[in-house]
């Protein structure tokens, strides 16, 4: 197993100010352990709630491996 990164952005707090209005993007990283990356593609429903956007599926430390229990 590998260890892979899920980034993803959701809408944070808006605030408005003389005119402007401004949201703030919430960057939220999530870490996941699985066989390939096509894995973490596969099961991303699962993993990404709907109020928030992929930004990137990333395969961190290649070199780590997971041991199975």
């Amino acid at each position: 197993m590998k260890v892979f990164r899920v980034v993803t952005n959701k809408d944070g707090e808006t605030t408005h100010i003389l005119g402007e209005v401004s949201t703030k993007m919430i960057q939220i990283d999530r870490r996941y352990a699985a066989n390939t990356i096509y894995d973490v593609i596969a099961n991303l429903q699962i993993f990404v709630p709907e109020d928030e956007d992929l930004i990137a599926v990333i395969e961190e430390h290649p070199g780590i491996v997971v041991l199975d229990a």
